[in-house]
């Protein structure tokens, strides 16, 4: 089956529409059962660069990640 690509703005609309999102959940709400934690991380790491001078926005909490401002 393989890894389903996911976008940048897929990310954004998950963690924007509900606050503090756990790891689990995105990964699951992305990728399904075949997800994986590096995926995610890797993912994360892409989204802080492509927000740039807004990356802070980006909180790290404490099983997840949360978009504030």
């Amino acid at each position: 089956a393989g890894v389903q690509l996911v976008t940048v703005e897929e990310v954004l609309d998950l963690l924007e529409a509900k606050g503090a999102v756990s790891k689990d959940r995105l990964i699951h709400a992305l990728w399904g059962a075949e997800g994986k934690h590096a995926a995610l991380e890797k993912l994360i790491q892409r989204l802080r660069e492509d927000l740039a001078g807004e990356a802070r926005r980006l909180q790290t909490v404490a099983d997840g990640y949360e978009l504030v401002g």
